[in-house]
């Protein structure tokens, strides 16, 4: 569990930070590139394909990144989320899930192309602040993954 919200600490200082830049500099190029990976979600999610969703998933968190500015940047987020990966992994099996990520990323999507760095990052804080209910489901549904150690907040 501390490995997990480690991971989520990295991920959201540094993925918030992405979006005003990212919004910024979006072109109707980019706009593409997003719609392709809507596309492929919906795509390894209607074929339960949860390796693949998880794929597609961090290309969107990417693509944002790269979107800002900062490329790299996704490449410490990646190296510093690995527990937190390997739970998202897991969830992607809770029931309405899929189809919530996929609106999610929509509307985040949405709000960069309007330039509204204000509503992408509410959006992408939200999305990012669920991994409450994902550990929750995660330690109902496979009890034994989910490791609490004393000094987990």
């Amino acid at each position: 569990l501390h490995g997990v919200l480690q991971g989520l600490i990295v991920r959201s200082s540094l993925e918030l930070s992405m979006i005003e830049p990212a919004a910024q500099n979006y072109t109707a190029a980019d706009g593409r590139r997003f719609d392709l990976l809507d596309f492929l979600q919906r795509d390894a999610h209607a074929n339960q394909d949860f390796d693949q969703a998880l794929q597609v998933d961090d290309a969107f968190h990417r693509l944002i990144c790269t979107l800002a500015g900062f490329r790299d940047v996704w490449d410490i987020i990646y190296r510093a989320s690995g527990q937190l990966d390997r739970v998202r992994r897991f969830s992607y099996e809770r029931k309405g899930l899929p189809q919530e990520v996929e609106q999610e990323h929509r509307s985040i999507h949405d709000a960069l192309r309007r330039a509204d760095a204000g509503e992408a990052r509410a959006l992408m804080t939200r999305h990012l602040d669920d991994i409450g209910q994902v550990i929750e489901t995660l330690r109902d549904t496979h009890p034994e993954l989910v490791a609490t150690e004393a000094s987990a907040p």
